[in-house]
């Protein structure tokens, strides 16, 4: 009985191990996907108005969007 308790002991270490690992590996690449952003501002006093469309995505998430810009402001998100 002892025997089998440390067997299901060390599997279940193992497993939990591998899903910190998994997590940590997944929270560095995601880190440094979102890093990578172009967060400059854009001085919309430039931009013709129009509708414009964006894409952005990480390994996790994946987003589009689409905003609306007239007389130099955003009207419609």
């Amino acid at each position: 009985m002892k025997r089998l308790f440390k067997t299901l002991l060390a599997i279940v270490i193992v497993i939990v191990v591998i899903i910190i690992s998994a997590v940590a590996i997944v929270s560095v690449r995601m880190s440094g996907q979102v890093k990578a952003f172009d967060k400059s501002g854009i001085d919309l006093s430039h931009v013709a108005d129009g509708v414009y469309n964006g894409h952005s995505e990480t390994d996790l998430v994946k987003v589009d969007v689409q905003v609306t810009v007239a007389d130099g402001r955003i009207e419609d998100r």
